[in-house]
């Protein structure tokens, strides 16, 4: 391999610039670290997004294009890998977050025991965190307040503590949450605004949202819906810490003599082998580029790739997945129109039941990770 440059060493390498991503990265340059970040995918201004959904979907503007990036999968080692669109998360500046609605309800605290909740799941791994909603909780709370999200707090029940209420009241009620609320109340069952990553009013500097919750699923061309690209990557470049390097394909983590990563090799956007080298790397190009990351990363000493000595890495992808009802009303609904399609939400069969015949839910995580795990890594509370 032939390497064509071999950049000033940094404090941290990030691997990617998504949620989790632009999140250490604006904890650490904030902390005063001096971060490089690789993005695979393209850095694209506001000016760019609009909703023409044949270019967005079907010409893959916004998602990966199987025939540039083909991802295979299978269900099974016996199957024959099929190349399919099963994830078709953005891969650029700001990754999912960049066309995400930005629901953003807490995970409550039976989720980081589900182990011990639900017990042994045959056929599963199924395991307690190693941290608690307590520990988590600060973390949450700057990742709110930092995105200046619009939420009630307290009225879901079925919530953990909060160090303090979200920055922004909840967005306007649409026709939509109302017919949802009232179904409830009918039902006896507790339902709530669902919390989002949109500002109901002023906040920060910004104004509040303007853009549709369909409209965001192709980006926002406003600028007004928070996202890991107009909120936290700015952040990090206001630091003049932050070194962002999109259309930047890392292939491979060399190690050192001790087994510790020493550098990322990397493909630039002109096509020249380039090995960064950092005092610590952060993996943040989601579950499925980390992990095939990882397991590129081969060596006499890890032969089935870096940090998988279990051979477990790769083997239980999750997706994102939806369950939905759908019913018709003689009043129109106009479900398109607000503050999004999920605007109001319930708990009310959230926790674990055994009688379901399947254990615990799931919700939006990566930005709070990012944050916490930064933390630490910078020193800073």
């Amino acid at each position: 391999m032939t390497i064509a440059s071999k950049p000033e060493r940094a404090d941290v390498c990030i691997i990617g610039a998504g949620a989790t991503g632009a999140t250490a990265a604006k904890v650490l340059t904030e902390a005063g670290r001096h971060v490089v970040a690789l993005e695979k995918g393209p850095w694209r201004t506001r000016e760019t997004f609009g909703g023409d959904e044949l270019a967005n979907v079907n010409r893959y503007n916004l998602w990966p294009d199987p025939q540039l990036n083909p991802r295979t999968v299978r269900t099974s080692v016996d199957d024959q890998a099929k190349v399919e669109l099963f994830c078709p998360v953005p891969q650029m500046v700001g990754g999912g977050t960049v066309h995400w609605q930005g629901w953003l309800p807490r995970f409550t605290p039976e989720d980081f025991r589900l182990r011990s909740i639900a017990g042994d799941v045959p056929g599963t791994t199924l395991a307690d965190w190693p941290i608690s909603y307590d520990e988590l909780e600060p973390y949450y709370d700057k990742i709110e307040w930092a995105f200046g999200v619009s939420g009630q707090a307290g009225a879901n029940a079925y919530e953990g503590w909060r160090s303090r209420g979200y920055p922004c009241p909840p967005m306007p009620q649409s026709r939509y949450a109302e017919k949802f609320h009232k179904g409830c109340a009918e039902l006896g069952w507790n339902s709530f605004p669902t919390p989002q990553a949109a500002l109901s009013q002023p906040f920060d500097g910004r104004p509040p949202t303007v853009v549709s919750a369909f409209a965001q699923q192709h980006g926002d061309p406003t600028g007004t819906r928070s996202s890991a690209l107009n909120v936290f990557i700015p952040h990090a470049l206001a630091t003049g810490r932050y070194d962002l390097r999109p259309g930047s394909y890392v292939r491979e983590l060399a190690l050192d003599s001790a087994g510790r990563i020493r550098a990322a090799v990397y493909t630039d956007a002109d096509g020249r082998t380039v090995e960064q080298e950092a005092d610590a790397f952060v993996l943040a190009g989601g579950a499925i580029e980390s992990a095939r990351l990882l397991l590129m990363s081969t060596s006499p000493r890890f032969p089935t790739g870096l940090a998988n000595g279990s051979d477990l890495v790769g083997r239980n992808v999750t997706f994102h997945e939806y369950s939905a009802s759908v019913g018709t009303f003689d009043d129109p609904i106009y479900a398109w129109a607000g503050g999004g399609y999920v605007s109001a939400s319930s708990f009310q069969f959230y926790e674990h039941d055994d009688s379901r015949g399947f254990a615990g839910a799931a919700s939006g995580f990566a930005l709070v990770c990012g944050v916490a795990f930064a933390a630490g890594l910078a020193g800073v509370a």
